[in-house]
């Protein structure tokens, strides 16, 4: 017989997404004068993703004592595989239709994209993020490469997180992780680098989901579905989320 896990839902989480899905869009449609600090919901995405998948293989651990890795990818390839198919087609039929600049480079771009290498592809055939004369289709499929590879990695090294005998350590453990990528992110910038390597790199770019990762460590015990459905859970998460929308508006 197959435990499942408690499931809980954080409803609040969806109107963070909803918000920072806004905020990068509006970054991209009109010039960064309007919201400067748009870019910053890709981080937020990132925080969101690190916290509910954390969240999910800690209570299929609690649950059944072991995570199903083959589950667990294949509930991924589901939920992204089909759309993310569509948009590379269509979009890629479009662009010949289309001809001319859109065309540049179109099967690196392509190939980025169906293996959710993206980032790395970009950064090796010298693509420029902040340079908004070189013409790339699908320039923004690089976050969602950083998250699949994150949703690759991830359920490897939880394990070696949960030997940690101590949640605090688990805790210091991920946000000493997240401080690491920041300020590698850093060290290739003051030293001159490229920017686009920056922002792109998995290495560089990995704070946010860390920092997911160690909220959901510690805010583990909200991960439980009677807790979660508690009032006073309620109270917290709402408490949490009025600052995290009021900290997110002040940034942008």
């Amino acid at each position: 017989m197959t435990s499942t896990a408690p499931t809980a839902r954080f409803a609040g989480l969806d109107g963070m997404r909803a918000i920072a899905v806004t905020l990068v869009v509006v970054y991209h449609l009109f010039p960064p004068h309007v919201l400067p600090g748009g870019f910053l919901g890709v981080d937020v995405f990132f925080v969101i993703s690190g916290f509910l998948i954390t969240s999910l293989l800690l209570r299929e651990h609690t649950a059944t004592g072991r995570v199903a890795l083959g589950r667990f990818w294949q509930r991924r390839a589901r939920r992204l595989l089909p759309a993310l198919a569509v948009v590379v087609a269509v979009c890629s039929a479009l662009a010949w239709l289309i001809g001319g600049d859109v065309l540049v480079d179109l099967d690196a771009q392509v190939l980025g994209a169906a293996t959710f290498s993206y980032n790395w592809v970009s950064i090796g055939g010298g693509g420029g993020y902040f340079a908004a004369a070189t013409p790339e289709l699908f320039r923004n499929f690089w976050s969602l490469a950083v998250e699949e590879q994150f949703y690759l990695v991830w359920p490897l090294v939880f394990p070696l997180f949960l030997l940690l005998p101590r949640a605090w350590a688990r805790i210091a453990a991920a946000f000493a992780l997240a401080a690491g990528s920041a300020a590698w992110m850093g060290v290739v910038v003051s030293s001159g680098g490229d920017l686009t390597r920056a922002y792109f790199g998995t290495d560089t770019h990995a704070f946010g989901l860390l920092l997911g990762v160690g909220l959901a460590f510690l805010l583990a015990p909200l991960s439980r579905a009677r807790w979660a459905d508690s009032r006073a859970a309620r109270r917290l998460t709402g408490a949490a989320g009025a600052l995290a929308v009021a900290g997110l508006v002040a940034l942008t």
